[in-house]
């Protein structure tokens, strides 16, 4: 049944709009949370700081910036969109929708929650009988179409995030326990070698008879060879027709030309065009040396790949090298291959939804027998590559030690 407005509150609404018409065009913009005035809007809107503080003075600004904002809106214009509900400061519940939606459009995800639980608020509703001012937007329930997802998939990523890095530290611990099983072997072996040697020294007795007759024996132990250098727990088979443990020159004798790049901490870090077994879609290698424990880090990228707007043939080449690991190392116990999480969504968006932050990730690890990383990476619309990581079994440690050192310096210019 349709309520019947009575004509006084007809005349109620005509006259305070026409007030706020001639004397409500006020406009405030907004304000930080702790109530300062705000110059740099993005800023706050950012970091979930900004609040509108305006009332009944702001609707008059408010009514002739609706259809402004709702064009915005429509279209997507988020930084516009975010600057004109700034510029009012209209404290209601389509204006924190609309600045969530801008904050959430520009990737400010925690942001945008802050803005759409402000908007489901006490603060003041287009939709109040017995006019609708919401410009077809239909509330609580838009708003509660962006925040619900947009909370499951923040909890989600953080989730994710926390088993990525419980399964980076049990990968850096195998690596750690692997090396240190492998040095404790190479410890027993040459210790069962020097046992060896020393019952191999059997005496040989020479007897001689002085002139008193009384019988003299002397000891003489045999030459002892010298002993070859130990191999290092380091010196196993790596990628490519490489050894972990080689040590710069030890790569160029085998006819690579290792040109250095940067040294970071104690890491050397090179790149090659060729390697003793190359693959066959290697644009490069980088190539990354410890002084003590040799190479340990391995990186080969592809040439990129152009045209694919949909990802297509990067998704195939990916698939191909996947399925190569596998029958190599088992099934690769971490794999993720997502796209659309945010921003990117469309399907000749694949590379841009890779290339940005919390919008896509398409990649596979293995951990045995030492860590192997494969990335298929963004660099702009129709064009990306893939990276091939292998780290060496000291690679961990070494990032350890950079860090511990790291905090020493630190501490000591403090």
């Amino acid at each position: 049944m349709n309520k019947k407005i009575p004509q006084f509150i007809k005349n109620f609404f005509i006259a305070t709009t026409l007030a706020s018409s001639l004397f409500g065009c006020a406009s405030t913009g907004i304000q930080s949370k702790s109530g300062e005035q705000v110059n740099d809007t993005f800023t706050v809107l950012s970091s979930g700081d900004a609040r509108l503080t305006c009332g009944v003075s702001c609707s008059g600004a408010w009514g002739s910036s609706r259809r402004k904002q709702k064009g915005f809106y429509e279209n997507e214009l988020w930084n516009d969109l975010a600057l004109e509900v700034a510029k009012v400061g209209f404290a209601s519940d389509q204006s924190y929708f609309y600045l969530g939606r801008a904050a959430e459009g520009l990737g400010y995800r925690d942001a945008a929650r802050t803005y759409y639980k402000l908007a489901l608020s006490g603060v003041h509703k287009c939709a109040g009988w017995p006019f609708n001012n919401c410009d077809g937007l239909n509330f609580p329930e838009d708003i509660n179409s962006r925040l619900i997802p947009l909370t499951s998939e923040v909890a989600r990523e953080a989730a994710e995030k926390s088993t990525r890095e419980a399964a980076e530290k049990s990968t850096r611990e195998a690596a750690e326990r692997s090396t240190r099983e492998a040095a404790e072997k190479s410890t027993r072996k040459n210790n069962n070698k020097s046992e060896k040697k020393s019952t191999n020294k059997i005496a040989r007795i020479v007897v001689t008879k002085p002139t008193n007759e009384q019988t003299e024996v002397k000891y003489i132990e045999p030459p002892v060879s010298e002993q070859p250098n130990a191999v290092t727990p380091n010196s196993v088979d790596g990628p490519f027709g490489l050894s972990w443990g080689s040590t710069e020159s030890k790569v160029k004798s085998m006819g690579v030309t290792l040109i250095k790049t940067t040294s970071s901490g104690n890491v050397n870090v090179y790149t090659s065009t060729s390697l003793p077994k190359n693959i066959s879609f290697a644009e490069s290698y980088t190539l990354l040396f410890n002084p003590s424990q040799g190479l340990q880090k391995v990186t080969v990228v592809s040439k990129n790949i152009n045209n694919d707007i949909t990802g297509r043939e990067g998704k195939e080449l990916y698939e191909t090298v996947k399925s190569q690991l596998t029958t190599k190392y088992s099934t690769p116990p971490k794999s993720t291959e997502l796209t659309g999480l945010k921003l990117w969504k469309e399907y000749d968006e694949f590379y841009q939804c890779l290339k940005y932050s919390g919008c896509g990730l398409w990649v596979s690890l293995w951990e045995a027998p030492n860590p192997i990383a494969l990335e298929l990476k963004g660099i702009n619309r129709g064009t990306g590559f893939l990276r091939l990581t292998y780290e060496g079994p000291a690679w961990s440690q070494i990032v350890d030690d950079n860090k511990n050192q790291s905090s020493k310096e630190d501490a000591s210019a403090l």
